[in-house]
């Protein structure tokens, strides 16, 4: 709908109009850090961000919404790459490229014939996740459909194969320096499971009420 937010803080409530319609999300504020009388920043209040629509997960949703959600299938590819996948220009070689990059590929990608958003992280040893100063990079791509989509699985599995020779190929080779390869890769897939609620008092299963 127009923007994806990475949040620093987490959220606190959703505001709604008296029609029950979505006005923003309101972000907690941070914990006050000092003695009395210290400065407070922006960062100390809890602040609201405008939108018109926020997409939560099942687990969100009282009973009556959760009886109308569609089971999503995920599919997951992670690669080993040899080498840094976003390179620095204006580096000498490229080797001090830190590796710490969130992607995202628009449905309907040209070549990759996606029907859902591809999403992904891109990191290296900076984030222990890697081998350290072997010069790998880990790629974690993720899409998703309903699990009533009668398109064949190997289709997602394939969009996002051509996903990862498509942020390769778009890197520039730097001079004296080995262009970067897949050198492992795993994919596979899961459903995701409705919550369950009991009638009585709305909770989940298995859990407590109160």
């Amino acid at each position: 709908f127009g923007s994806t937010y990475m949040l620093r803080r987490s959220p606190l409530a959703i505001s709604l109009d008296k029609n029950a319609h979505v006005q923003g999300l309101v972000l907690s504020g941070e914990e006050h850090i000092g003695g009395s009388g210290a400065v407070d920043t922006d960062d100390v209040s809890d602040r609201k961000l405008l939108c018109k629509h926020v997409i939560v997960p099942s687990t969100m949703l009282g009973p009556s919404k959760v009886s109308k959600a569609l089971q999503t299938r995920i599919y997951r590819r992670v690669s080993i790459l040899e080498g840094k996948l976003m390179m620095d220009t204006d580096s000498k070689d490229g080797s001090d490229t830190e590796q710490r990059h969130a992607i995202i590929i628009p449905p309907g990608t040209r070549g990759l014939e996606n029907k859902c958003a591809i999403h992904g992280v891109a990191v290296d040893d900076s984030v222990c996740v890697a081998p350290r100063g072997k010069n790998y990079t880990v790629l974690h791509l993720t899409t998703s459909s309903q699990e009533d989509d009668d398109t064949p699985d190997e289709l997602f599995v394939d969009a996002m194969s051509k996903a990862v020779e498509f942020l390769i190929a778009s890197q520039p080779t730097q001079k004296d320096t080995a262009p970067i390869k897949e050198c492992h890769h795993i994919s596979f897939s899961y459903s995701t499971e409705k919550p369950s609620f009991n009638e009585q008092d709305g909770t989940k299963s298995g859990q407590t009420p109160g």
